[in-house]
């Protein structure tokens, strides 16, 4: 101890240069290229979550319907999409009930969505109908969002929707 001691008591007086505080705080901010390259990894992840959103929410369109029961299945399907697009702004406060049963159709949609895209004619049909009555709940959940409590069921969806 007595060592250290006298070692830093030999050491020559210092004084600070005046700046010194100042390249302290210089040198400890964050490097302007660091926040460039942060901001776009933000901006990409934000792009590609809008895209997957965007992607989720267009009806499947792989299969060419030769039956007229899944043109008019497809037709009522794309009616009630143009009909929540004019609900969704008039929901301004969203109980989390609604939210919640909002949420778990449209997960449920997205997995008939999956389906569609990958379905023989023989089972397009049942996957339409399933879509369609899926969109029917979005919209009467939406419609009951926008006017307070109602009488619409708002159980969750959470069924299989398979062939």
């Amino acid at each position: 101890m007595s060592h250290l001691s006298e070692s830093l008591r030999e050491l020559p007086a210092f004084e600070p240069p005046a700046d010194g505080w100042s390249r302290l705080q210089q040198a400890l901010l964050p490097a302007p290229r660091r926040r460039r390259r942060t901001t776009a990894a933000l901006a990409l992840a934000a792009s590609v979550l809008a895209a997957v959103g965007i992607v989720r929410l267009m009806p499947p369109q792989a299969l060419s319907p030769a039956d007229p029961e899944i043109t008019a299945l497809m037709q009522r399907s794309q009616a009630l999409e143009r009909h929540l697009v004019r609900l969704r702004p008039q929901v301004v406060v969203w109980d989390a009930r609604y939210a919640a049963t909002t949420q778990a159709i449209e997960s449920d949609i997205a997995m008939v969505d999956l389906q569609l895209n990958h379905a023989s004619a023989a089972g397009a049909r049942t996957l339409w109908e399933n879509r369609v009555s899926l969109l029917d709940r979005l919209v009467a959940t939406h419609q009951a969002a926008g006017e307070g409590p109602s009488a619409v069921a708002l159980a969750p969806a959470q069924q299989e929707w398979s062939l």
